[in-house]
Order: structure tokens, then C-alpha cells, then sequence
């Protein structure tokens, strides 16, 4: 059950939703440092390096993961992760997977430039019925 939207909630949050913006505009984005370095993720973990995210697919090895991490990826160790990333698309993933060790830098930054920005879901919330408004 969802509480109604009253006048006085709705001007709570937008209040909370300028506070937020300006404080974000004092300080600016806040660089995270390097996480520590750490063992090969599992399948379906999501890894990241500045804006970038990807998926970790099946046959990323030990010396990918190693080579990954020089280059400045993560694994996503903070939670709720709010920020916005650029996806690799699978199918890049799995060109950068099946990669010779020389090819690997080509191949990340074509994966780079084919990102692409999924739109944030702001209210995850699917209406009861078949989600359609009337």
C-alpha cells in the first residue's frame, strides 16, 4: 500500500530534491579511490571503472581479471550503488573474454566507445494489473 501524495509530502520532496542538487553542486562529484585488488568475481557480478560498467561473463580468466584490474576496474563493493554508468554491451564483453593478450587494449576501447547509457528507473514500482495507466 502506497501513501498518498499529500501537498505537504510533495513539497518535502522537492525540497529533499533541491537540497540534495545544491549540495551536489557545492561539492561536485566525489572521485572514489581504487578498491583493493581482489580475486576473479563470479559469473553475473557487475565490475566498474570510472563510468564504465560490465558484466562478468563465463571464461573471464585469472590473467583477464588481473589485467582488468591494472587498468583501474572493480568490483561494485559499495551498496546502493546510485551513480550512472555507461553498459558494455554482452556481446563486447565476450569479444574482450575471447581476446588474445595483445588485442585486449583494441578491443576495450572499441567496447568503450559502444557503451551505452541505460536511463535510471526512478520509481521501480510496477502498478498492480498489467502496468498500463488508465
Amino acid at each position: 500500500m502506497t501513501r498518498a501524495a499529500t501537498p505537504q509530502r510533495k513539497v518535502s520532496l522537492l525540497f529533499g530534491t533541491l537540497r540534495r542538487q545544491i549540495r551536489s553542486l557545492i561539492s561536485g562529484p566525489k572521485d572514489r579511490s581504487l578498491g583493493r585488488r581482489t580475486a576473479r568475481p563470479s559469473i553475473g557480478t557487475q565490475i566498474v571503472c570510472k563510468d564504465l560498467r560490465m558484466v562478468v561473463q563465463a571464461g573471464m580468466s585469472d590473467e583477464l581479471w588481473a589485467w582488468l584490474m591494472e587498468k583501474g576496474w572493480r568490483e561494485v563493493a559499495y551498496f546502493p550503488d546510485r551513480r550512472q554508468y555507461r553498459d558494455f554491451p554482452p556481446s563486447w564483453v565476450t569479444r574482450l573474454v575471447d581476446a588474445i593478450p595483445e588485442e585486449r587494449a583494441a578491443v576495450l576501447a572499441a567496447a568503450t566507445e559502444n557503451a551505452v547509457r541505460r536511463p535510471r528507473l526512478r520509481n521501480a514500482a510496477v502498478p498492480a494489473g498489467n502496468g498500463r495507466r488508465r
